[in-house]
C-alpha cells in the first residue's frame, strides 16, 4: 500500500479578519429623562472591505449602516459637463429588517432600488457633492447598505455620516466632514432630536380611548405622535441638506417659527457629530491626495474672457422681456463670438510663427487647438456665472446697485399667476375629465406650467405582506412610515372623540368632559368598529410627477421615471399628505346611547361614520419648465384635489422657491483647490476643515421664486410647502461648500417665503375654494367620481341581505358595480364608482330589504289566494310608468331583485279598498290581475302590498287560462 503523506510540518495560520479601530459619541437628546440611559453612536473601520479606499460602519442601538468609497481612474475623455462625476448607491434590503416579501420578491435586494433607496441616495448625494473640489474628474461610487434596522430610528442621518465618515479617511479630495441629524416636532411644538419609537409600539393595531384619554399621555413625549419629521445635513452653523415634511391628516402644517426652531436644532446637533469622524480620521493617518485632471480655466484665459464677452453678456440679461428660448439664444451666439475669436487668433498666432495660412496643419496644431477652446469654453462658463451672480447682488461695473434680475423683476417679486381648476379646452371650454378624470387643474407661475389630474379610488383593506412590500417600494423608510402612521391614527381617534364628545354635550346637554369621555369609554368596542372597518388605503395619497423632455424644449426618453422625477414627486407627495383628511363625518344614522339631562333616561346621539373611504392619485404633468416645477405641482395637485371633492379642512397647499446669492471670497471664484489644506503625503498628516468665519460679513441676497438660470447660477434651492396655517414641506439643495447659514435660511422661510405663500393661497382660493367637510365634497364630487354612504337595515334583515354564503350581497355588488360593506348593527356601507353605481346599489338593498321591490313602486299582479283577513298577490312586472328616474327597461336589475322572481306578497282587509269591506271576496278573485303598491316588509320580512286608490286592470278572470294568456312578461 502507498505510504502516507507526509506530515504537516507548521501550525495552520489562522486568516485575520484585521483590528477595527472605533471612535464613540454620545447620540445628542437620546435621554429623554434622568432615568434613560445615554445612547452612543459608533464609528468603525478596518474590519470590513479594506481593499476600498474608505469603509466604515455606523452603530447605534440596533440600527448598523455601512459604507464604502472607491474611486476609479480618470476617464479617457474628461467629463465636459462641470460636474463631479459621483454616484451614491443607498440599499435597504429586507432582510435587515427580518422580512421576506415572499419567493416572487426574492430578488429584490439585488435588483434596481425602490424609490425610498432612490431618495435616501439622493440625500447623500447632496451631502457630499458641494465639497468636492470642481476639477475631480475621477469617478467616485459610494455605496450604503443598511445591516440592521429595526425601525426604531430615522436611517438617513447614519447614512450621511456613514457616507462622510468613510470620505473623510479615504486619501479623495473632499472638504470634509459633515454631520447629520433627525428631530421631531411633537405635541405642544415640542422639539427632539434623534427621535425613536418607543419599544412598545411594534403592531400595527389601533390605540384604545383609554390611552388617548389618558392624562399621562402628554408627560412623556416620545409618547406623542410626530407632526414634523426634520432630516438635516451639514455643520453646526450651516446646512447642505434638508429634507422636511409633516405628519397626520388635516394637520395644515408647522407653525414657522417652529420650523426654524427645528431647523436651529437639528444645525446644533448635527454638529456633534463631526469631532468624532475627525478623530478616527486622525488615528488612520491617510492623506489626501489632489485631483489628475487638469484645472480649468486658466487665469489668463478668464482675464480675456471678461473683456470680451461680460458686456454682451450684461446686455441680453438686461432685456427683461425676452424669454427664456431667446435669452439661451442670446447667450449661446456670445459664446459662438468669443470661441471664434480665440480660435482665429491661434490661426494668426500659427501664421506669425512662419507659416502661412494654407501651411497650417490642422492635424499637428488640432490637440493644443482643442485644448485652447476647452480652456476658452470653461473661462466663458466662469464668466458667465460671475455676470450673473454680480447682476444679482447688485456689484454693476465695480459699484453697487439694486440689484438686477434676468426678467426685470424685484428680488421679492412673484412671477404672473394663472390658475385653472377644472381645467377646459375649446371654444366651449369643455372641461378635462367629463367622463374620466375625477379632479383637473392648470397652474402657471411665468413660463413654468402644470396640469394636475386627480383620482379617487376605493381598496380594500391590505394584507400583512402586501403592506410590507408597499412600504418598502414607497418613499418612506420603516420609521417615517411608522411615525406617519402613529400621527394618522392619533388624528383619526382624536377626530372621533371629539365628534363624539360634542354630540353627547349637544344632546344631552353634558357639560362635563369626564361625564362624556366615561361613556363613549363604556361604549368604546362598539363605536370604535368603524376604524377597524375602515380600509387600510383610505386617506392616502399617491403623486405622480411626470417631466417630459418636450416642457424644456429637448428631445429625451420618453416613458422612464428618473431619480429626478422620483425626488420631485416625492416632495410634493409629501406636501400634500397633510391635506387629506380624517375620513370621518357625523352621520345621522349611526347613534350612541348617552346620559339624558332630564329624568327620561338616555338620549341617542350621531357619531362619526366613514365618509371618505378611498385612495387618491394625484398626476402632475409639467408641461413648460423653467424653474421650480416641483412646487407648480404641489400648487396644480391641491387644486386638482379640490376639484375632484377631497376635503380639505386645512384648506389649500402652494409651494416656492427661494434662491441665494452670496458674495464671494477670493478663493472660491478662482482655485477650486484652495479651500483644501492638503497634509504631506510622505508624513501622513491629516488635513483639517476649513472653517468660513466671515459668512456673516458677507454680503447676500434672497430672491423669491427662482428660474431655472438663477438656480444654476445661484448658491440655494430653497422650496417651502405650506398653508396659511403652516409648513408641511421643506426641501434644500446649496452648492457652496461652506453651506448656507441657518440665520439665513429662518430669513429666507419668514420674511420671503411666507408672504409669497400668502399671495399664492390667496389666487388659489379664489378660483377653488376646497371643501371643508366629507358632506360638502360629496355634493361637489362629479357624477362619474366614486361615492361612498350608508344605509341602516334592521338587525333581523342583515342575513336576509347577505344571503347563503354572501351570494345575495355579491351579486348586489355584481349587479351596481359598488362595494358593500354589512355589519352586524345593520349599518351597511356602500362605496359607487359613481353616482348612479351608488344609488344603485342603495336602490338594490332596499330591494332586499323590501322582497325585491321597490318601496311605494306600482306593480302589476295577479292574486293566487283570497282568505277572510287577507288576499296574496303575486307580482308580474314592474309598471313601465313607474320605472327608476334614468333607468331604461335594458338596465333593469337581474330577476334576483325583480318581480320576475315571483315574489308574492300580502294584502291585508284594510288595504284593498278605501272603503270598509265584510268580505275580501266582495272585491278581489283568484287569477284576477290587480294594480297594487308596495308598502316595504314587516319585521318578519313579509311583503305588504296595497290596492288603496288603484283602480283595478279586469274583472275577475273564471278559470287559469287568463293567466297563461297574459303571461309573466
Amino acid at each position: 500500500m502507498p505510504p502516507p503523506p507526509p506530515a504537516f510540518g507548521g501550525q495552520i495560520e489562522q486568516l485575520r479578519v484585521g483590528e477595527a479601530i472605533t471612535e464613540v459619541v454620545a447620540l445628542p437628546g437620546s435621554a429623554s429623562d434622568a432615568d434613560a440611559t445615554q445612547e452612543v453612536v459608533t464609528f468603525e473601520t478596518g474590519r470590513l472591505a479594506k481593499q476600498c479606499d474608505g469603509s466604515v460602519v455606523v452603530t447605534v442601538g440596533a440600527l448598523s449602516m455601512f459604507a464604502t468609497v472607491v474611486r476609479g481612474r480618470p476617464p479617457a475623455i474628461p467629463y465636459e459637463d462641470g460636474g463631479v462625476p459621483l454616484t451614491v448607491e443607498y440599499r435597504e434590503p429586507p432582510s435587515a429588517r427580518g422580512e421576506f416579501y415572499g419567493r416572487n420578491l426574492r430578488r429584490r435586494e439585488g435588483g434596481p432600488p425602490t424609490e425610498r433607496e432612490v431618495l435616501v441616495g439622493r440625500a447623500v448625494d447632496r451631502c457630499l457633492r458641494p465639497l468636492f473640489p470642481k476639477n475631480v474628474k475621477e469617478e467616485i461610487q459610494v455605496t450604503i447598505t443598511a445591516v440592521s434596522d429595526d425601525g426604531g430610528r430615522d436611517t438617513l442621518p447614519f447614512a450621511v455620516m456613514a457616507a462622510s465618515a468613510a470620505m473623510h479617511l479615504s486619501n479623495i479630495p473632499w472638504n470634509g466632514p459633515v454631520g447629520a441629524s433627525t428631530v421631531a416636532v411633537v405635541k405642544d411644538d415640542a422639539i427632539m432630536a434623534f427621535p425613536r419609537l418607543p419599544s412598545c409600539y411594534h403592531g400595527d393595531d389601533f390605540q384604545s380611548y383609554a390611552d388617548e384619554l389618558s392624562p399621562n399621555r402628554a408627560a412623556n413625549p416620545e409618547h406623542n405622535p410626530a407632526a414634523m419629521i426634520v432630516s438635516y445635513g451639514g455643520f453646526a452653523n450651516s446646512a447642505l441638506m434638508i429634507e422636511a415634511s409633516s405628519l397626520g391628516r388635516e394637520s395644515g402644517g408647522v407653525p414657522d417659527d417652529v420650523v426654524v426652531k427645528a431647523l436651529e436644532l437639528a444645525a446644533s446637533t448635527s454638529g456633534e457629530m463631526i469631532d468624532v469622524q475627525q478623530r478616527l480620521a486622525e488615528r488612520i493617518g491617510r492623506a489626501k491626495v489632489r485631483s489628475l485632471a487638469p484645472s480649468l480655466p486658466s487665469k489668463l484665459m478668464v482675464e480675456t474672457a471678461e473683456a470680451k464677452v461680460r458686456s454682451g453678456l450684461h446686455m441680453v440679461y438686461s432685456d427683461g422681456s425676452l424669454s427664456k428660448a431667446a435669452r439661451n439664444e442670446g447667450v449661446r451666439a456670445v459664446k459662438r463670438k468669443f470661441l471664434q475669436a480665440v480660435q482665429n487668433e491661434e490661426i494668426y498666432m500659427a501664421t506669425a510663427m512662419g507659416k502661412s495660412t494654407a501651411d497650417v496643419n490642422i492635424k499637428e496644431d488640432m490637440p493644443s487647438l482643442k485644448a485652447r477652446l476647452d480652456d476658452a469654453a470653461a473661462a466663458f462658463e466662469k464668466v458667465h456665472r460671475r455676470t450673473v451672480r454680480d447682476m444679482l447682488l447688485g456689484n454693476v461695473d465695480g459699484s453697487t446697485s439694486v440689484p438686477t434680475r434676468v426678467d426685470g423683476r424685484d428680488a421679492h417679486e412673484l412671477r404672473a399667476l394663472h390658475v385653472e381648476a377644472p381645467v377646459g379646452f375649446g371654444e366651449d371650454r369643455v372641461v378635462v375629465g367629463g367622463g374620466g378624470a375625477h379632479g383637473s387643474s392648470l397652474f402657471m407661475r411665468g413660463e413654468t406650467q402644470v396640469v394636475g389630474n386627480a383620482t379617487l379610488v376605493f381598496q380594500p383593506r391590505r394584507n400583512e405582506a402586501e403592506a410590507a412590500a408597499m412600504m418598502a417600494a414607497s418613499g418612506d423608510g420603516l420609521f417615517t412610515r411608522r411615525m406617519r402612521k402613529r400621527a394618522v391614527e392619533h388624528s383619526m381617534h382624536r377626530a372621533h372623540r371629539d365628534a363624539l364628545i360634542a354630540s353627547a354635550q349637544a344632546v344631552s346637554g353634558v357639560d362635563s368632559l369626564s361625564t362624556a369621555a366615561s361613556t363613549i369609554q363604556e361604549n368604546a368596542e362598539e363605536l370604535y368598529a368603524p376604524l377597524h372597518g375602515l380600509p387600510s388605503t383610505a386617506g392616502e395619497l399617491v403623486l405622480q410627477y411626470n417631466f417630459p423632455p418636450y416642457c424644456t424644449n429637448e428631445i429625451g426618453r420618453v416613458g422612464t421615471t428618473g431619480r429626478r422625477e422620483m425626488g420631485h414627486g416625492n416632495l410634493a407627495e409629501r406636501a400634500l399628505a397633510s391635506l387629506m383628511p380624517v375620513p370621518y363625518a357625523t352621520d345621522d344614522h349611526m347613534s350612541l346611547p348617552v346620559p339624558s339631562s332630564d329624568s327620561l333616561g338616555v338620549d341617542v346621539v350621531p357619531v362619526p361614520s366613514p365618509l371618505f373611504p378611498f385612495a387618491v392619485r394625484v398626476s402632475a404633468n409639467v408641461m413648460s419648465s423653467n424653474g421650480s416645477s416641483s412646487m407648480a405641482a404641489v400648487c396644480a395637485g391641491s387644486l386638482a384635489l379640490a376639484d375632484a371633492g377631497v376635503p380639505m379642512p386645512s384648506g389649500h397647499c402652494a409651494g416656492i422657491s427661494i434662491g441665494l446669492v452670496m458674495e464671494e471670497g477670493e478663493d472660491d471664484d478662482m482655485a477650486d483647490d484652495a479651500v483644501l489644506d492638503f497634509g504631506d503625503e510622505s508624513s501622513g498628516s491629516q488635513r483639517q476643515p476649513k472653517q468660513d468665519n466671515a459668512t456673516a460679513e458677507r454680503r447676500y441676497q434672497i430672491l423669491v421664486d427662482i428660474q431655472g438660470l438663477e438656480d444654476g447660477m445661484g448658491d440655494m434651492d430653497y422650496k417651502v410647502a405650506g398653508t396659511a396655517s403652516g409648513i408641511t414641506a421643506i426641501q434644500l439643495d446649496v452648492k457652496p461648500q461652506m453651506g448656507v447659514p441657518v440665520h439665513i435660511l429662518g430669513e429666507a422661510l419668514r420674511g420671503f417665503a411666507r408672504p409669497t405663500l400668502d399671495t399664492i393661497l390667496q389666487k388659489m382660493n379664489a378660483t377653488c375654494q376646497p371643501a371643508n367637510d366629507a358632506h360638502a365634497s360629496q355634493a361637489r364630487r362629479k357624477a362619474h367620481a366614486p361615492m361612498a354612504g350608508r344605509v341602516v337595515i334592521p338587525r333581523t334583515a342583515v342575513p336576509r341581505l347577505i344571503g347563503p354564503n354572501g351570494s345575495r350581497a355579491r351579486l348586489i355588488e355584481a349587479e351596481s358595480g359598488a362595494k358593500l360593506r354589512v355589519r352586524l348593527d345593520g349599518n351597511v356601507d356602500i362605496v359607487g364608482s359613481g353616482e348612479r353605481s351608488y344609488e344603485r346599489a342603495k336602490r338594490l338593498v332596499t330591494r332586499v330589504l323590501n322582497g325585491g321591490l321597490d318601496k311605494d313602486a306600482l306593480y302589476m299582479g295577479i292574486v293566487t289566494h283570497v282568505a277572510e283577513y287577507a288576499a296574496f298577490v303575486k307580482i308580474l312586472r314592474l309598471l313601465g310608468n313607474e320605472m327608476h328616474e334614468n333607468e331604461t327597461r335594458d338596465e333593469l336589475p337581474s330577476d334576483a331583485f325583480t318581480s320576475c322572481g315571483g315574489v308574492e306578497g300580502m294584502v291585508h282587509i284594510t288595504e284593498v279598498s278605501d272603503e270598509k269591506l265584510a268580505s275580501i271576496d266582495e272585491v278581489l278573485r283568484v287569477n284576477q290581475l290587480v294594480r297594487t303598491r308596495s308598502l316595504g316588509c314587516d319585521d318578519m320580512g313579509n311583503v305588504l302590498l296595497s290596492l288603496k286608490g288603484l283602480e283595478p286592470l279586469h274583472a275577475p278572470a273564471a278559470s287559469s287560462s287568463d293567466e297563461r294568456q297574459i303571461g309573466y312578461e
